[in-house]
């Protein structure tokens, strides 16, 4: 499948957005989580699911961290975040859970998706940790001041014919060395380590 344009992102949304019209191609507005979900349904034919936060106080419940984890464990993808007031574009690409009594804390392995080089790998990975596009934030980082949308793609179904390389690699979360190989990655808690799961991530 060749790369689409902006362009031809903005028609497809406008042609299948329920929230996007003509006026939209062409235009310069942003591309929200539900934009993100319409586009990954039609180009990979892979469902989303979006988990709304109507204020990031919401990140440090215990109910969102669990959905996280349970996304995650069940082979989903990195986790796109959209917000109103908190306009930064991020995605989540792992979580680490502690638990102390009957307290819950979290850490989210964040991806900020406009760090680009052109580099070999390594070098791109590690300039990214050291320039802070790649590194663990706490739930303090969704402000309470604005609502969120997560567009949360979802295990693909993959016919018995296909062949897909399936890995599962341990990552200490305070040395996260990261090579990205393929899509569908997940990150579930194992306590003192995080366990990648559905492949994508190796550890350094």
């Amino acid at each position: 499948m060749d790369e689409p344009s902006v362009r031809d992102i903005q028609v497809l949304l406008a042609e299948n957005g329920a929230t996007r019209n003509s006026s939209f191609v062409g235009s310069s507005d942003w591309l929200g989580s539900e934009d993100i979900s319409i586009l990954v349904d039609i180009l990979f034919e892979q469902q989303c699911r979006i988990v709304s936060l109507r204020s990031g106080s919401e990140a440090r419940s215990k109910e969102f961290i669990q959905k996280i984890c349970d996304h995650f464990d069940s082979g989903g993808g990195p986790v796109m975040i959209g917000g109103t007031v908190d306009g930064r574009s991020r995605v989540i690409l792992g979580i680490s859970v502690s638990n102390s009594g009957s307290k819950c804390e979290a850490q989210y392995l964040i991806a900020d998706p406009h760090f680009w080089m052109n580099k070999s790998a390594d070098e791109r990975l590690r300039s990214a940790k050291e320039q802070g596009y790649i590194a663990w934030q706490g739930a303090q980082d969704f402000l309470p001041g604005s609502w969120y949308n997560l567009c949360c793609p979802q295990k693909p179904v993959f016919l018995p014919s296909q062949n897909r390389k399936v890995t599962k690699t341990e990552v200490n979360p305070d040395s996260f060395g990261i090579t990205v190989e393929e899509s569908g990655v997940g990150v579930q808690d194992r306590g003192d380590t995080i366990s990648v799961i559905d492949s994508g991530f190796s550890a350094n």
